[in-house]
């Protein structure tokens, strides 16, 4: 299933009962296109290992179990200023002060 968020990144859709995961649109597609996709170097950004990227590629973005009592569920997606929600890219620029 596909979903859009809103621009305060919500959503609400009706799930039966199971374990639920979240992936990134990127990541739906092959290991090798995701790859070329997400190393691209700039001035400040270098590609980590490439076991770091296929490790990161293969876990879902968050995980989540619905049972008949559930509610509501919040997922919370960290990202760094530098590198997004990517945390095998390695920021080599300045600091922010």
């Amino acid at each position: 299933m596909k979903v859009i968020t809103d621009s305060t990144g919500t959503f609400e859709v009706q799930l039966d009962t199971g374990t639920y995961s979240l992936i990134f649109p990127e990541k739906h597609q092959s290991f090798t296109k995701y790859l070329e996709s997400v190393t691209v170097e700039s001035q400040y950004l270098k590609p980590g290992r490439e076991s770091c990227f296929a490790t990161w590629w293969e876990t879902p973005d968050a995980r989540f179990p619905v049972s008949d009592s559930t509610k509501q569920v919040t997922c919370i997606l960290k990202r760094t200023c530098y590198t997004e929600y990517n945390p095998c890219m390695i920021y080599t620029g300045p600091l922010r002060r």
